[in-house]
């Protein structure tokens, strides 16, 4: 789960802003407090970046058009 919002209304940036993920893949605040087994989580990232992969659609925001691997591994600190 993560967001790739890179441009936007004012709104929008100062949400993303204060909620870590502006300009860049990445999980919101918000949405890291909701995961109550950080674990499985990492573990399921994980489980992920070992697929082939290098593109990244997002439900919300920009495509990751190239290198997406490493933008997941990053968004999640691994």
């Amino acid at each position: 789960m993560a967001f790739n919002i890179q441009n936007g209304g004012t709104w929008t940036r100062a949400f993303m802003r204060l909620n870590g993920c502006f300009g860049r893949l990445g999980t919101t605040r918000v949405l890291r407090n909701t995961f109550h087994d950080r674990d499985a989580v990492l573990a399921s990232v994980k489980d992920v970046l070992a697929w082939d992969f290098d593109r990244i659609i997002v439900g919300h925001g920009d495509i990751v058009e190239s290198g997406g691997k490493e933008a997941l591994a990053r968004a999640y600190g691994i």
